[in-house]
């Protein structure tokens, strides 16, 4: 686990006011970016989640790109991970333990007894950035104490 990289998204999730935020999806962008195009700045008034910002806080490491309905979606540099599989390659953390930080509410998949929940609170989808990244907190405290 990139314990560091981590923590730097928290502190910046932190930093984000309630209202450029939206958990409930990557990005939502006001105006349409068009299929495959590679941008460096999303529009004004655009939207994002956790995995959404990162090519903000990591520009060297991810960007984003146009997608089929004209938002933006999240790739790693040199690769062709997207999304929660980019970011589990990058934090170094497992494809589970990226959806259960980065999804809101439990995936519907899963459920809170499922052996690897890891316990922390759950963040609906109107969830704000604080709320986040103090979920991203308690998911490496918990992580450390596996070791």
């Amino acid at each position: 686990m990139r314990k560091d990289l981590i923590l730097k998204l928290a502190a910046h999730l932190d930093s984000k006011p309630p209202e450029t935020f939206r958990f409930a999806c990557f990005t939502a962008v006001p105006s349409k970016i068009t299929e495959g195009e590679i941008v460096t700045e999303l529009p004004c008034g655009s939207l994002c989640c956790a995995i959404g910002y990162l090519p903000r806080v990591f520009p060297d490491s991810f960007y984003w790109i146009g997608n089929p309905i004209g938002d933006a979606e999240i790739r790693l540099r040199n690769s062709n991970k997207s999304d929660f599989s980019a970011s589990s390659e990058f934090f170094g953390i497992s494809i589970d333990d990226s959806v259960d930080l980065f999804s809101p509410d439990p995936p519907a998949v899963y459920c809170h007894e499922s052996p690897r929940f890891f316990g922390g609170p759950w963040c609906r989808s109107d969830a704000t950035p604080a709320m986040v990244a103090d979920r991203i907190r308690a998911f490496i405290a918990w992580k450390e104490a596996q070791e």
